[in-house]
C-alpha cells in the first residue's frame, strides 16, 4: 500500500494506479480495504485542488477529518509502515500526528515501523520508536527501495513506458464497476467451515470440469446457502486459477452478486443491481489490471471521441463481453509458428431470480445466448430458484449439470456449524461444560432436527446470545418464534444430475 504527502501523480504513472483521495469516502474505505489498489494522498493531490493541503487551517481539516484518521490508524494497526521522507518529523501536523500515535502505541512494545534516512541527513525523529535504516545519500533512496524488490519484480526505464497503464485506469474508471468484494469477505466468514462450503455439498473434491467447458445450475429455496455456495466457488477459483505460462496464458474469474445486502443485520434491506451494472463490474474483471482488449478499447473510443461523458448502453456492453469471452476462449499465437493455449475463464452469477422480474430478461437473454454460442474454455456458474411459482426458462437452455442446496444436502454443514459454534463460542460457554451438556446436545438436535434452512439456524444463535440464562424454556420460547419458522422445503438429489431439454 502507498501513501505519499506530495501532490503530484509520478507513483501513479510509474506504477500505473490511480489516485485515492480524501473526498472519494468509498474509494478510500476500498483502498483502506486492499480491495482498490491506488496511491493514498492524505494531502491532497493536484488534480483535486480543493482537496489541497497548504494553509495552517487546511492541515487542521485533515487532522480533524476522521475518514483519514481512521485510515491512517488502521495502516499503522494492521501493516508494517516504512517511513521514507519523513523529513518533517514530529512538527508535521498529519505525518506527526500518526508518528505520535505510533511512538504511543509500541513504546513498551519495541518498534515495530521503519524509517529510512540517508546518512548525510540523519534520524529527524530519533526518540520514536522505529527500526533505523539509513543509505548514503537522498539520491540512493531510489536504488535503497529498489533493492528490496525480487529482480523479476523490477521495472527499468522511464515512467513514460507504462502509457498502456494509464489507458486501463482511464477505462476502469469510466466503467464505473461495483466493487462487491465485501459482500463475497461477509459470506466467506459466515459459514466458519472447515471443508469449503460447495466441496461439502456436492462430496466432489474438484467443482469445475475442465475438459471443454462446464454449465451448472445451482437451485434450491431460500435461506439454503446458494450465496454462501457461490462464495465458496470463487474462494476456491481464484485460487487455483493459473497465471500466464511460455505456452498457456491465464486464467480469468469473474463474478457479480445481483442483490446484496448488509449480512450481519437480520432484517437488512437488499440492494438490487441491473444488467449494465453486472456488464461493467464482470467486464472489468475480466480484464487484466494492465491490459485492454481491443473490443473494450473500440467501444471506449467510440463513446468518448465526441463526448467524454457518454456512457455505452447496455446492449453495447452486452456485445463486448461476449466479444471478450469469445477472445479468452480461442488460441493465442503472439509469435508465428508459437501457438499459446487459451487459459480457463470462469463466471458466476448468484441470484438473478432475487431482481424484480422486469430485471431478469437481460440476464436470461445472456445466458441464453452463451449456451448457443457453445464457447471453448469457459465455465459458468448460475444460481436460481426453480419452484412450481418461479420456472426457471434457463433450464431448457442445453445441459446443465444442477445442484441443489436443501436440507438433504446441507443439513451436515448446519449440524458442524451449531455443533462448532455452541462449543467454541464463548457464548454458549456454560454449555459446553460436562454438567449441562445434556442442555447442549438437546439444543444442537433442536436447531438441526427440524429441516430449518442455514439462515434460520444462523439467527437463531444470535438471538440466543442475547439472553442472559440458557435453560429450556428459554431457548425453547427463542426457537418456537412463530414469525420466523418456515415449512420444511421440498428434498431434492444430493449429487450432480444431467438434465436437458
Amino acid at each position: 500500500m502507498l501513501l505519499t504527502t506530495n501532490y503530484d501523480d509520478l507513483l501513479e504513472k510509474h506504477c500505473g494506479i490511480p489516485s485515492v483521495g480524501r473526498s472519494d469516502e468509498h474509494e478510500l474505505v476500498s483502498f483502506q480495504r486492499k480491495s482498490f489498489d491506488g496511491i493514498f494522498h492524505p494531502h491532497g493531490h493536484w488534480r483535486d485542488p480543493e482537496n489541497i493541503v497548504l494553509s495552517a487551517r487546511d492541515y487542521h481539516d485533515v487532522v480533524q477529518d476522521e475518514r483519514v484518521q481512521e485510515a491512517l490508524m488502521h495502516i499503522g494497526s494492521t501493516k508494517t509502515i516504512l517511513f521514507v521522507g519523513a523529513g518533517g518529523g514530529l512538527d508535521d501536523p498529519n505525518w506527526g500526528q500518526l508518528l505520535r500515535w505510533v511512538g504511543e502505541k509500541y513504546e513498551k512494545r519495541g518498534p515495530v515501523h521503519y524509517v529510512l534516512f540517508p546518512k548525510t541527513v540523519g534520524n529527524e525523529i530519533p526518540h520514536m520508536p522505529l527500526n533505523h535504516l539509513t543509505c548514503e545519500t537522498r539520491d540512493d533512496i531510489a536504488l535503497w527501495l529498489k533493492g528490496l524488490l525480487e529482480p523479476s519484480a523490477r521495472r527499468e526505464g522511464t515512467i513514460h513506458e507504462n502509457l498502456e497503464n494509464v489507458e486501463r485506469v482511464n477505462i476502469h474508471r469510466w466503467l464505473s464497476p461495483l466493487d462487491q468484494s465485501q459482500f463475497l469477505n461477509d459470506n466467506s466468514d459466515i459459514p466458519d467451515k472447515i471443508t469449503p462450503f460447495h466441496q461439502s455439498v456436492t462430496n466432489l473434491p474438484s467443482f469445475w470440469e475442465t475438459e471443454g467447458s462446464s454449465y451448472v445450475w445451482l437451485t434450491g429455496n431460500g435461506g439454503f446457502g446458494k450465496t454462501i455456495f457461490c462464495t465458496s466457488v470463487i474462494d476456491s477459483t481464484r485460487q487455483n486459477c493459473r497465471l500466464e505460462t511460455a505456452g498457456r496464458s491465464r486464467d480469468s474469474l469473474a463474478y457479480f452478486f445481483c442483490a446484496t445486502h448488509d449480512v450481519f443485520e437480520k432484517d437488512s434491506t437488499p440492494v438490487y443491481h441491473d444488467f449494465g451494472a453486472f456488464c461493467r463490474t464482470v467486464i472489468d474483471q475480466l480484464c487484466p489490471p494492465k491490459t485492454v482488449y481491443p473490443a473494450l478499447r473500440d467501444l471506449y473510443i467510440a463513446c468518448t471521441e465526441y463526448h467524454p461523458a457518454r456512457h455505452p448502453t447496455n446492449s453495447e456492453l452486452r456485445d463486448v463481453l461476449l466479444r471478450i469471452i469469445g477472445d479468452l476462449g480461442r488460441e493465442k499465437s503472439r509469435v508465428p509458428d508459437e501457438p499459446v493455449q487459451p487459459g480457463e475463464t470462469y463466471l458466476v452469477i448468484d441470484g438473478f431470480d432475487k431482481l424484480p422480474r422486469n430485471r431478469q430478461s437481460p440476464f436470461l437473454e445472456l445466458v441464453k445466448e452463451i449456451r448457443a454460442r457453445k464457447f471453448e474454455h469457459f465455465h459458468l456458474l448460475v444460481s436460481s430458484r426453480d419452484t412450481p411459482r418461479i420456472r426457471n426458462p434457463i433450464r431448457h437452455w442445453g445441459e446443465w449439470n444442477e445442484i441443489t442446496c436443501n436440507h438433504k444436502t446441507v443439513g451436515g454443514i448446519i449440524r458442524g456449524y451449531v455443533t462448532r459454534s455452541i462449543y467454541n463460542d464463548p457464548h454458549f460457554y456454560d454449555l459446553s461444560r460436562s454438567a449441562r451438556e445434556p442442555l447442549a446436545l438437546w439444543l444442537i438436535d433442536e436447531l438441526t432436527k427440524s429441516g430449518h434452512s442455514f439462515w434460520w439456524v444462523y439467527w437463531k444463535l444470535q438471538d440466543l446470545k442475547d439472553l442472559d440464562f440458557l435453560d429450556r424454556k428459554s431457548i425453547k420460547r427463542i426457537l418456537n418464534d412463530e414469525d420466523d419458522v418456515s415449512e420444511e422445503p421440498k428434498e431434492r438429489p444430493a449429487r450432480r444430475r444431467r438434465i436437458s431439454k
